[in-house]
């Protein structure tokens, strides 16, 4: 039944997805739950999600941002944790930057220096 979104296709935008993440799972289970509707994913970057679901290219984006977008009727629905992995030999530089960001202004999710 199409007009009840239980078959077509779904248009989706993404800035990455990783293997086992929130919004991977998050895909799987939707698919699961609606084999009827294929999936289409494109990859780019929050400004280009915004703009193809503006013009009807894109039914859905899910993008890292740190305000609501008015409209496009958006909302925060998860937080991941970012990870840094450098290598061994970069020890100081580490602690020197998660020092850094350890001022990080959880309210306005930006560094406060």
């Amino acid at each position: 039944m199409q007009a009840r979104g239980e078959e077509g296709n779904l248009r989706i935008g993404v800035h990455a997805i990783t293997a086992g993440s929130f919004l991977d799972r998050l895909l799987e289970q939707f698919h699961d739950k609606n084999p009827g509707v294929r999936l289409h994913i494109s990859e780019g970057t929050a400004r280009d999600a915004q703009f193809m679901v503006r013009e009807g290219q894109l039914d859905v984006a899910f993008m890292a941002c740190t305000h609501e977008i008015p409209d496009l009727n958006s909302r925060a629905i998860w937080r991941d944790r970012l990870m840094v992995a450098p290598p061994s030999r970069w020890r100081s530089a580490l602690r020197s930057l998660t020092t850094k960001f350890s001022s990080w202004d959880r309210k306005r999710n930006c560094y406060a220096p």
